[in-house]
């Protein structure tokens, strides 16, 4: 069983691009975030969208579109490196590295592709993948785009999904979010680094 979109909706995706091109949008910050794990960075979301405490331990917050009864999801996940794990800022490059990267996406998952980029000046990278998972019973299929990198000892992942869908669903409405995902990576400031 998978949920009909109406061909209305794919408006309403757009229309959630232009109001974030025309600044109607909210600014969150994790600093001080009982998850944020010692980060600080701020990204900025569509006004129409409604910020949501994460359910789970590392998610520090998700953004989900129409006001919080949309099908597109994005979150921002904290994991700390164990103090015992030797981990240091020369070791990110290949934490980050494409093949890395490609090799941490959840069993059963195709990989659309990895790459290493840079976020504020600092080693990242974005993987893409597409996942059926069963859920209640469900089949259903998710478009994910996950922006990576670390801030001290912290791993930072910021997921951007499309979910619930058939698969050609899922990637169509996936396609018509790229340019609005891509606005909100690019409003990612690390708030401390330039001060």
């Amino acid at each position: 069983m998978f949920f009909v979109v109406s061909n209305a909706l794919c408006l309403t995706l757009q229309e959630t691009a232009r109001e974030f091109q025309e600044g109607k949008v909210v600014k969150f910050s994790v600093l001080g975030h009982a998850k944020s794990k010692g980060t600080n960075f701020s990204i900025k979301y569509p006004q129409s969208w409604m910020a949501k405490e994460g359910d789970r331990p590392n998610t520090v917050q998700s953004f989900v579109s129409d006001h919080g009864k949309g099908l597109e999801v994005v979150s921002i996940i904290t994991k700390a490196i164990p103090p015992e794990e030797p981990f240091s800022k020369a070791d990110i490059p290949s934490y980050l590295s494409p093949d890395q990267v490609g090799r941490d996406i959840p069993p059963g998952a195709k990989l659309i592709r990895a790459v290493s980029t840079k976020i504020e000046a600092e080693p990242a990278a974005i993987i893409e993948y597409s996942i059926q998972q069963d859920r209640a019973g469900m089949v259903l299929e998710s478009h994910i785009m996950a922006l990576q990198f670390f801030q001290g000892r912290t791993f930072v992942m910021v997921s951007f999904y499309v979910g619930r869908l058939s698969e050609a669903e899922a990637a169509r409405r996936f396609e018509l979010c790229r340019p609005l995902f891509f606005q909100m990576i690019n409003s990612i400031v690390f708030d401390g680094k330039w001060k």
